[in-house]
């Protein structure tokens, strides 16, 4: 049990550690700045068995930052995987239409199967965030090709996310 909860550490820190090319500002989406406003989108929360959140900028339709999944299936005999935790660091086709945010993600996720092994994946998905200020913020995360993780869309079990403009 104490090796599983070290290797469900280590991947949930690879999920939510920066790179060093993005701490320097080197990463894969980062643009040379840009004219307009800068809209950020900031929060964290939690729906079935999956966390997430992250940090992100929008600026003329480039969408920089980070944003991560962690997803802890509740009946986990049911798969091989126990654990998987996932950081997104490349972000395309932003489109933001008063509360909803979608955009294209691509990243990795680590995996711990039920054998103790562990696994890296590359992972495109498609993002739907929405900020109720009034009530229930929503997501949906969808697959885009063979590899990725799912979220189906609905509102928040717990958790908010902050849209603020300029």
């Amino acid at each position: 049990m104490r090796t599983s909860a070290i290797a469900l550490v280590a991947l949930v820190c690879l999920a939510l550690s920066p790179s060093a090319d993005a701490k320097h500002g080197k990463g894969k989406g980062k643009g040379k700045g840009g004219d307009g406003p800068v809209t950020t989108i900031a929060g964290a929360g939690q729906r079935l068995h999956f966390s997430f959140g992250g940090e992100l900028a929008l600026q003329s339709g480039k969408l920089k930052g980070h944003f991560a999944i962690v997803s802890h299936p509740l009946a986990p005999g049911s798969t091989t995987r126990l654990t998987v935790a996932c950081k997104f660091h490349e972000f395309k086709k932003a489109a933001l239409a008063g509360p909803r945010l979608e955009f294209d993600g691509k990243g990795h996720c680590g995996v711990l199967n039920q054998d103790g092994t562990t696994d890296k994946i590359q992972v495109k998905n498609h993002f739907v965030i929405v900020d109720d200020p009034e009530g229930t913020d929503q997501i949906d995360v969808e697959f885009l090709g063979p590899t990725g993780i799912m979220i189906p869309g609905g509102n928040l079990d717990f958790g908010n996310f902050t849209f603020t403009a300029p």
